[in-house]
């Protein structure tokens, strides 16, 4: 019984505790829920909590909010989750004028046919809306009683109307609530009396009352506060107007007046649309391009009269005039401005429920009568999931096929899409086909492709099958050669494959003029192609001209050698407009203009024929896809590692050779280097750059990309070093746009920029006639590009671009290398010298350092001066000179605006710096009396040190945070920095995670940014995330708390350690998250002065005390040891050593253990290589218990392997010389042999003998 009872209890502990605990997560659950809006950047406001209207209610509402179709919306909750409408996008209304509206949100359903009614809109997703409807007001008049409508259109108060409505004279008006209330005519008076017959129109409002003030009508019908403001109504007039077409159409009417014998039709006002005025009913226009001719005129029921209304303004013309675009259903809409009137036609909705393309082909969906008349031929369908080319989970997406014969070609096909509520055209044109065949056309109501466009389509390939020619041989080649410069039309629809490897280093003619076909290398090497000339000549190359059918494919060129050192044009190809893919390049390249693997990469006007191909294009692009170049280049300009000049799109290429690496024979004018193109005005797409550019001092415009450029850059990288005298970028050197008549000419010379392409393109257009002159075709952008090798230069320099001279914008970049200008200014982390456009979502690490007499000026962690926009950026950077040092600009102009950046950055200056701060280092936007800059610099923060914020001084709160002081503690903390940071920043996430301190970081390295621009037959969104993971991982790598060590090199003979001037920078150290650096370290000498002295024992020195704050460390420092041999030279150790580093050979059992001993003590070495004097032995290294073989190389007498570190065991096994069993049975076979066969001879012999 006791057991029973025990049981009982524990049962009902059990499930009292389960009942508070599914109560209390009950209660948890409860959610707010809130309506964000990108007006104000979908921050959560309480104004805008959505409320139940019932607590068994089972949706959320937010009553009478303010919308139009610019301002979009959402649902959040206070969880954080978010929700959208059925495509994942925010929910928008279709009316462009702002009207009221009411939201509501189910979290249970969403609002298809099956949770609608007659006002809430059906967006089958969780959010709907309705106009927002106030209970009415009715018009007494006599007996009668006439329902107000409101008028959802007017935004700035509530207004209800009648139209129009017919009264005596004397009759009286006054007013009643909906629940029969009488209500006053004014505040004085309770109705009104009609002072003559006639039709009228009534306006009511509640009034509104604002700052305590009551705001109603005038006796004019103006709506405001004061003494003349005291009506509650306004009743007037109503003009009559009717409208007399002079065409027949098919319309609503039932009924009209003769005017003049012609059948006249009324025009009611109404408030039933954001324009209001007088509207026809619907009439139906059965052409396209249609001229509607009509009168208007006004009905005065005085003398009852019909006056003729000249309302196009237009004294000449009796009859007006409105032009139609389109066959359908139209209203006119009519407004009485005084003596002005404005009348338009308006198409109406007819909806269909699907898309459609309306198109000559089938009469523009209407029959005669203006009825639908739907052919399924010309339907869109939706793509579905299991559509993998196709599909889009992003966004919704229609397909449809279309055929076009030779006659409908021929007589162009021009079409819309529709839904019959909203037409998506070319702009405001129709869409036009004018070539035969099927074209595949997307459309998406939700998206937006190329060109502002709603849709895409593209002509289906042809299936027609090319002549195939093999190459297996040189003769074949040499065969190749001849006959396509024998006929330029020979190459044409032909694929020519090479089956074998091949080596033509012995063929005279290596020079092909024009080719217009397919070279195929299916991956085999065309090995000692070599090409010299003496004269300058234009064009040394193999393929002279590749036309825009032209495509050569995946071959190696292996060993080639192309020299012409006065010559243009010089590569594997002079000019290309076709395609390159897949081709790899080793060897050497060397002219003088135009040197690359492609020399020349064009552009040019697609035809009639052509434009009608793919939608996405007007302009046809040469392109450069996975190629790949090992070679040497060198040149005097347009040099490039892929491209000397890229005028279409390098796509997927690599360049890993050296351009410039050397002096060319003359100095002067040597300009437009660059590691992938010398210039470009294309676009360069996910390539990158590992190949050193450039020679110390010489050469202007100067790029890890491009040299010089007006184009775009996407998703592309440098990680090579990159030299040159002035403008020099990690990924643009110079940045700007070239004309003719510029100051540039200098650079150029008078004709090297626009005759000498114009000469080009004239001279090609025998060979291909659609070629045309080339112009930049693209967004001015440099978008998700990353710099990690170190820029050297003598004047605006820059870790992306040296020079910025151009509408432009660099977004979500990266440098995280060393940028220093010596003898000169203009340097910075992102830009060196930004005259125009936008850095935004970008980030610096590294030392930005000037140096030189007179010089070393505008110093910026992002830019070294910029006469433009800094936003939402971040400088980790070291700066190093004389005058306007920033951490986000040294210098920023008068119409700059530097706003919500993040600075963490340390200085170096000298004796008598001027104009310093960790934002800016000097702002020409300060008013001084207000202490603000005009809206121009705002919310920026920086982690404290000496230097403050603008030019040493902090602005905070009273500035607009213009430069505002902030801990690295409360950084870290959620939401503290401005709503305009916290907009582009991730405030709640955390590098490392939670359990590690980083500061927030930029979105756009989380979550791709949004690009419309981008080329269509690209993925952008795989593209774009294979950065995203390069970069989001240098972020997370560095946007941490860290402190700055800078190790001076101690000069012993100055006494004065004090004097910073007299000491150099040995190297710099940023140390993360408090970490301690390993040894070895320094002696420590002394405290003086607040700053610590150290004397070393060796060249690279890392600290090994506390982080507690930046320091400059001062040492001496010497020169290390780079190999260590044992006294009988038997041990050979190569890596750095301090120089008094003495190595032992310490035996344990029949293993062995290096010993380093400095200073008397025992040391270890981390990833050495030993070199042990003995060739016939294995080598083990002992990891743990276990004897692991490494792997080895023999250099002369010595067996070399690597150590990962010197305390590791290691042992030598001797290599077995006896030999295998195997042989040693096939000797002793072979003897037996041997054996038998002497027995044998001697039988046989002695036989013979007693014979004879």
């Amino acid at each position: 019984m006791k057991i029973k009872r025990l049981l009982s209890i524990c049962f009902i502990a059990i499930f009292s505790c389960l009942t508070l605990f599914l109560t209390t997560k009950s209660e948890a659950l409860d959610e707010d829920y809130y309506v964000t809006f990108s007006a104000d950047n979908y921050q959560k406001k309480s104004a805008n909590k959505m409320t139940k209207p019932s607590e068994d209610a089972d949706y959320y509402v937010l009553l009478n909010v303010n919308l139009d179709a610019t301002n979009k919306f959402r649902v959040e909750s206070n969880s954080g989750v978010i929700y959208y409408n059925k495509s994942g996008n925010a929910m928008s209304v279709s009316v462009t004028t702002a009207s009221k509206y009411n939201i509501y949100f189910a979290k249970d359903y969403v609002y298809d046919e099956e949770h609608v009614n007659d006002t809430l809109t059906k967006t089958d997703a969780h959010i709907s809306y309705e106009y927002y409807l106030k209970p009415s007001f009715k018009a007494v008049v006599g007996e009668n009683e006439y329902e107000l409508k409101f008028n959802q259109f007017n935004s700035s108060y509530d207004e209800y109307y009648i139209d129009e409505i017919k009264l005596n004279e004397n009759d009286v008006i006054s007013f009643k609530d909906n629940e029969g209330n009488n209500l006053n005519y004014s505040l004085d008076l309770e109705k009104y009396t009609v002072p003559a017959s006639g039709t009228y129109r009534i306006l009511y409002t509640p009034g509104k009352i604002t700052d305590s003030n009551l705001y109603l009508y005038d006796e004019n019908g103006n709506f405001g506060t004061g003494d003349d403001y005291k009506y509650y109504s306004y009743i007037n007039e109503a003009s009559l107007y009717y409208v007399v077409f002079k065409e027949k159409y098919i319309s609503k009417y039932t009924e009209s007046v003769k005017i003049n014998n012609e059948d006249a039709y009324k025009l009611n006002y109404n408030h039933d649309d954001a324009s209001g005025g007088y509207k026809s009913l619907d009439f139906y226009v059965g052409a396209e391009d249609a001229n509607l001719n009509y009168l208007i005129y006004r009905f005065d029921e005085i003398t009852n009269d019909y006056i003729l209304i000249n309302d196009d303004n237009d004294d000449d013309t009796v009859i007006s005039k409105i032009d139609l675009d389109d066959r359908g259903w139209y209203e006119i809409s009519f407004i009485a401005l005084n003596d002005k009137y404005q009348t338009k036609a308006i198409k109406q909705e007819r909806a269909i429920n699907d898309y459609y393309i309306a198109s000559n082909l089938n009469d523009y969906l209407f029959d005669e009568y203006g009825n639908h008349d739907l052919n399924e031929l010309y339907k869109f369908t939706e793509i579905k999931e299991d559509n993998d080319d196709l599909y889009n989970k992003d966004y919704a997406q229609y397909l449809l096929y279309l055929t076009i014969d030779e006659y409908q070609a021929k007589n162009k096909v021009e079409f819309y899409i529709t839904d019959g509520v909203k037409d998506y055209k070319d702009g405001s044109n129709y869409i036009s086909l004018n070539q035969a065949g099927t074209y595949e056309i997307i459309f998406s109501p939700d998206h937006v492709y190329s060109r502002l466009r709603n849709y895409k389509y593209s002509l289906l390939a042809d299936e027609n099958v090319k002549e195939e020619v093999v190459i297996s041989n040189v003769s074949d080649f040499v065969n190749f050669v001849n006959n396509c410069n024998s006929d330029r039309e020979y190459s044409l629809n032909k694929v020519f494959n090479l089956v074998k490897d091949i080596d033509i280093s012995k063929i005279a003619s290596k020079h092909i003029t024009s080719f217009s076909g397919e070279f195929n290398g299916n991956y085999h090497t065309i090995s000692n192609l070599a090409i010299s000339y003496d004269d300058s000549t234009d064009d040394a190359s193999l393929f002279g001209l590749v036309t825009k059918t032209g495509v050569i494919k995946n071959v190696e060129f292996e060993n080639a050698k192309i020299t012409a050192e006065g010559g243009s044009y010089v590569g594997i190809v002079g000019h290309l407009f076709g395609n390159v893919e897949n081709v790899t390049v080793s060897g050497s390249i060397s002219g003088k203009s135009y040197v690359g693997v492609i020399a020349y990469m064009g552009n040019y006007k697609l035809d009639k024929d052509d434009s009608s191909v793919d939608s996405t294009k007007n302009i046809g692009y040469s392109r450069a896809i996975n190629v790949t170049n090992n070679a040497n280049v060198l040149g005097k300009s347009y040099v490039g590692g892929i491209v000397g000049f890229n005028g279409g799109k390098v796509i997927n290429s690599t360049n890993r050779g050296e351009i410039n690496n050397k002096q060319y024979p003359t100095n002067e004018n040597v300009r437009c280097i660059g590691g992938v193109a010398g210039y470009s005005i294309g676009e360069i797409i996910s390539s990158e750059n590992r190949g050193r550019v450039g020679y110390s001092s010489v050469g202007v415009f100067v790029g890890g990309l491009a040299g010089l450029s007006n184009g775009a850059f996407y998703f592309s990288n440098n990680y090579a070093d990159i030299y040159g005298r002035t403008n020099v970028g990690g990924i643009v050197g110079y940045y700007t746009t070239v004309s003719s008549d510029s100051n540039y000419n200098e650079y150029f010379g008078s004709s090297d920029y626009q005759e000498i392409i114009d000469s080009i393109l004239n001279s090609s257009s025998d060979k291909n006639d659609d070629v045309v002159s080339s112009t930049n075709l693209n967004k001015n952008i440099i978008l998700y590009c990353y710099n990690n090798g170190t820029i050297f230069g003598n004047g605006s320099v820059g870790g992306i671009c040296g020079l910025v001279d151009i509408s432009s914008t660099i977004r979500a970049c990266i440098n995280k290398a060393n940028v220093s200008v010596e003898s000169g200014s203009y340097v910075g982390g992102i830009v060196g010298q930004m005259k125009n456009g936008t850095i935004t979502e970008s980030i610096s690490y590294g030392n930005i350092f000037a140096s030189g007499l007179n010089s070393a000026q505008y110093v910026g962690g992002i830019a070294g001066y910029i006469d433009g926009t800094i936003s939402y950026s971040m400088s980790y950077t070291v700066i190093k000179g004389l005058n306007y040092l920033g951490g986000i600009s040294g210098y920023a102009t008068k119409t700059s605006k530097i706003i919500s950046n993040l600075s963490d950055c340390y200085f170096v200056v000298e004796t008598g710096s001027t104009y310093i701060g960790n934002i800016l280092g000097c702002a020409d936007s300060l008013d001084m009396s207000s202490g603000t800059f005009n809206e121009n610099i705002k919310y920026n923060y920086y982690i404290d040190n000496e230097f403050k914020g603008i030019n040493k001084i902090n602005y905070g709160s009273e500035s607009d945070y213009a430069a505002s002081l902030i801990t690295s503690d409360s950084l870290i903390s959620y939401n503290t920095l401005s709503k305009f940071l916290d907009n582009r920043f991730s405030g709640d996430n955390y590098i490392g995670g939670l359990d590690k301190t980083s500061y927030p970081y930029l979105k756009s390295y989380e979550e791709l940014i949004a690009y419309d621009d981008f080329d269509v037959t690209l993925d952008y969104n795989s593209l774009g995330k294979k950065q995203l993971e390069i970069l989001f991982a240098i972020e997370k790598e560095c946007a941490r708390v860290s402190k700055v060590y800078i190790f001076m090199e101690w000069n012993e003979d100055n006494g004065d350690v004090d004097d910073y001037d007299s000491f150099e920078i040995n190297s710099i150290c940023r140390v993360y998250d408090a970490k301690v650096p390993l040894t070895p370290g320094f002696k420590h000498s002394s405290l003086v002065n607040g700053g610590y002295y150290y004397q070393g024992k060796k060249a690279k020195y890392f600290v090994n005390w506390d982080i507690t704050d930046n320091n400059v460390i001062y040492a001496k420092y010497e020169v290390v040891k780079t190999s260590i041999a044992t006294s009988d030279e038997t041990i050979f150790v190569e890596g750095e050593f301090a120089p008094e580093t003495r190595l032992e050979v310490h035996r344990n059992g029949d293993n062995y253990v290096l010993v380093f001993i400095v200073d008397g003590k025992e040391v270890t070495y981390d990833n050495i290589i030993v070199k042990i004097k003995n060739t016939d032995s294995k080598v083990y290294v002992c990891d743990d218990e276990a004897k692991n073989e490494v792997e080895t190389t023999i250099y002369g007498e010595y067996n070399t392997f690597t150590l990962k570190n010197s305390s590791q065991q290691f042992g030598l096994i001797a290599n077995d010389h006896s030999m295998p069993s195997y042989l040693w049975a096939i000797i002793g076979a072979g003897s037996v042999l041997v054996i038998c066969g002497i027995v044998c001879l001697i039988t046989y012999t002695v036989r013979k003998k007693k014979q004879q």
